[in-house]
């Protein structure tokens, strides 16, 4: 299978190292991690909270892909772009199973009392930066859609 490697630059210092570190992981594994940034509006957003949000995702998707049989379906797709004055942040890959909703958010199969808090803790960093954050499925397609507003002051800063 192809690659694109995450060269890509989102303008956050410490998510340019998370996405370099589990490219990595998923190569080990098997798993095609694609990310393509469209600009650098991520610079403004606290590089750890970042950081978190984006490993929960990320470490969704590869054990959600790591059930693919078929290898050209083990694929982890990331999209940021700007629009505006909102950073959109798209994560999709494939799954096999059901998957079930409450609240907007998937429900963890696990029976294991610490499991299930990487979405939660997900949309606790995403309200935090006063965002939107929709999960849902399209056929074989998981998706994860996030908008983030981009802070006022770093607006100001461009003019």
């Amino acid at each position: 299978m192809d690659r694109i490697s995450p060269t890509a630059r989102t303008g956050n210092d410490a998510l340019d190292l998370l996405l370099r570190n589990m490219d990595d992981l998923c190569r080990q594994s098997g798993i095609a991690l694609q990310c393509v940034a469209y600009a650098d509006c991520l610079k403004y957003f606290d590089g750890m909270k970042l950081y978190f949000l984006f490993a929960n995702a990320i470490d969704n998707a590869m054990e959600s892909v790591s059930r693919i049989r078929d290898p050209e379906k083990k694929l982890i797709d990331i999209s940021i772009r700007s629009f505006g004055d909102t950073a959109s942040i798209r994560i999709w890959n494939y799954y096999t199973g059901p998957i079930t909703f409450s609240s907007g958010l998937p429900v963890t199969s696990k029976e294991e009392e610490s499991h299930g808090f990487g979405m939660k803790s997900m949309q606790r960093i995403v309200d935090e930066f006063d965002g939107v954050m929709n999960a849902h499925t399209e056929g074989e397609i998981f998706n994860l859609d996030i908008m983030l507003p981009v802070p006022e002051a770093s607006l100001r800063e461009e003019s």
